[in-house]
């Protein structure tokens, strides 16, 4: 088979704004990229990102991942890891805006093996997302198709809960399955349990002890002093952040 395409050490700083009358997708690193093997790791946005219009995916890093196939896909189709955001993601309006703080729109992977799915892992938001009339969003990934995984992510940003928004994943395609493992979402950021996956709650004094995050590895994670948070509405505060994403905490002036 072919290769995967790659996008890897990328940071976004500017506000990026675009409009659509028809299933635009819009985001930080990626607009919308329909290969079926993508991988985006290590990237980080900073900017607003906002979706006038009719969207099918915004999101902080990318707007929508994967290749859609005609009935259930059997392809390696995305992999996001080690990627960041801080910046807002706005919308205006739409019947079909899907928003995320990672991925607005996450296409199906592979039916058979958890770990050929289109998988979202190793990343965390701390962009405030929504809220935005007849929308669906949440702090990780604003849709789901078919098959696919969300693994090892935290949320920090506020996804507007009483407005219908959710700390993980905003919706999930009828008869979907997402295979979910070791969420976290800081408490009062979203609903804590989506259809078919479910998010563990933490405190804002237990996000500065990697221990608050079974299963999650030094290797992947270190505790250290949030600098760029001008878009989630909050001071920078000591917290759990990657250890490998390169644009994650640079301050740019």
């Amino acid at each position: 088979g072919h290769q995967w395409t790659t996008i890897a050490r990328c940071g976004n700083f500017g506000s990026v704004t675009a409009s659509s009358s028809d299933w635009g997708c819009v985001g930080g690193i990626v607009g919308k990229c329909d290969s079926d093997k993508i991988c985006v790791n290590r990237c980080a946005n900073h900017g607003t990102i906002t979706g006038n219009g009719d969207f099918k995916g915004i999101g902080g890093i990318a707007g929508s991942l994967g290749k859609d196939a005609d009935g259930l896909n059997e392809l390696d189709n995305v992999d996001v890891y080690y990627c960041a955001n801080t910046g807002k993601i706005i919308s205006d309006r739409s019947d079909d805006a899907h928003m995320g703080g990672i991925v607005g729109y996450l296409e199906e992977g592979d039916e058979g093996d958890d770990d050929t799915n289109s998988v979202v892992r190793l990343c965390y938001n701390c962009g405030e997302v929504g809220p935005a009339k007849d929308a669906t969003w949440g702090g990780m990934i604003g849709h789901c198709d078919y098959y696919t995984s969300l693994r090892y992510c935290i949320n920090y940003g506020n996804t507007y809960e009483s407005q219908g928004g959710e700390s993980m994943i905003g919706t999930v395609i009828t008869s979907g399955i997402v295979h979910d493992t070791g969420l976290y979402h800081l408490a009062g950021t979203g609903d804590d349990d989506g259809r078919n996956w479910s998010s563990t709650s933490f405190s804002e004094n237990q996000m500065s002890s990697l221990s608050t995050f079974k299963g999650f590895s030094e290797t992947d994670w270190v505790v250290a002093q949030q600098l760029n948070m001008q878009g989630s509405g909050e001071s920078s505060k000591s917290r759990v952040i990657l250890k490998d994403c390169p644009f994650q905490n640079i301050v740019y002036k």
